[in-house]
């Protein structure tokens, strides 16, 4: 069907349909057969089952439901929601919000000029370019998230997730997952098992939760609340409190604001176990410091002001003046309070 004047609806089965230049909304039911739909000028509303949907130039809003069909198209005028199953979903250039849900297809979203709302299993997410906030499932397979102008949600399983570009705060919450986190400007919270979570140019606090596995965290601009187990913890750039909590891995801190911008002091906490600790002091610090580890050594190379009994598993004095709190503590393994490089 070419150029209708007007309105237009086509049923059809066991037959490709094509439909181009229709000057109106278009609807189109088909099965077993390809759908090809092209410049038209209101809504389009396509539905077909065990075939491909394709489309390009729709004005104003996308319907689009598939049933084992793959999902193909570019600019959309308005929103746009596809449902699909068994098929993979190609969506880019659209105008306003989107929602995707594919059963067990890879999804490919850019361009979208609104928040999108993406879900699908047992196929790899790949989205870029979203003018608003991200919310996002993926069961089984592996998600990538960048350039979205608003916050991330993003939940999963099996399959590692990776952001970046996030201009607000992001959620993640997956498991049996690496999680790696880049410039993210907003408050950010990661949660996985059985992998590395790696963070860096963080624009807020950062609270990281991994159960089997280690943290890398670098340029965060705020906080870090760290919890692992069997995984190193280690910190570079951290312009709040650290609070880390570790069961059997080592933990390294360096290059941590004494204070935050507003004066107040930032503290240090750190516990682990089966594992040594490092922090990295400046020459100039000033730090309360409570040490003590149990079948281990604790040693300092910035002087320490002591007070009450010393050995070689517990330190206790002060750094400088003792402004700021820095408490350490360790099951089976050393202490070490270092010097930092200026």
């Amino acid at each position: 069907l070419n150029d209708a004047g007007g309105p237009a609806t086509i049923r059809s089965s066991f037959g490709a349909v094509t439909a181009a230049d229709i000057k109106g909304d278009l609807t189109v039911e088909n099965g077993n057969g390809s759908i090809d739909a092209q410049d038209i000028q209101g809504t389009a509303d396509l539905s077909n089952s065990f075939a491909p949907i394709k489309f390009r130039n729709i004005a104003r809003r996308l319907i689009c439901t598939g049933r084992n069909s793959s999902v193909t198209g570019i600019k959309v005028g308005d929103g746009a929601k596809v449902t699909t199953s068994f098929g993979n979903v190609d969506l880019r250039d659209v105008g306003g919000p989107a929602e995707v849900e594919n059963a067990n297809g890879r999804i490919v979203v850019r361009g979208i000029r609104g928040p999108a709302t993406l879900k699908t299993s047992f196929g790899e997410l790949d989205a870029a370019g979203i003018a608003g906030n991200a919310l996002v499932s993926n069961s089984n397979g592996a998600i990538k998230l960048d350039d979205v102008s608003g916050s991330a949600e993003v939940r999963g399983s099996f399959g590692a997730v990776n952001l970046s570009n996030i201009h607000r705060g992001a959620r993640v919450v997956t498991g049996n997952s690496n999680v790696t986190a880049n410039d993210v400007g907003g408050e950010t919270y990661l949660r996985t098992t059985f992998g590395l979570v790696r963070a860096t140019q963080i624009g807020g606090p950062l609270n990281v939760e991994n159960s089997n596995g280690g943290i890398n965290a670098s340029g965060v601009n705020g906080g870090v609340t760290a919890r692992a187990s069997f995984g190193a913890v280690m910190l570079d750039g951290v312009k709040g409190s650290v609070e880390v909590e570790n069961q059997n891995g080592a933990v390294e801190a360096k290059n941590v604001a004494p204070k935050s911008p507003g004066g107040s002091c930032n503290r240090i906490a750190v516990r682990t176990s089966f594992g040594p600790i490092r922090v990295y002091l400046r020459p100039d610090a000033s730090y309360s410091v409570d040490a003590r580890t149990s079948f281990g050594r604790v040693n300092s190379q910035l002087p320490v002001t002591v007070s009450g009994s010393v050995g070689n598993g517990a330190l206790t004095g002060k750094i400088g003046s003792g402004e700021c709190e820095l408490r350490l503590v360790n099951g089976n393994s050393s202490i070490e309070i270092l010097k930092e490089a200026r």
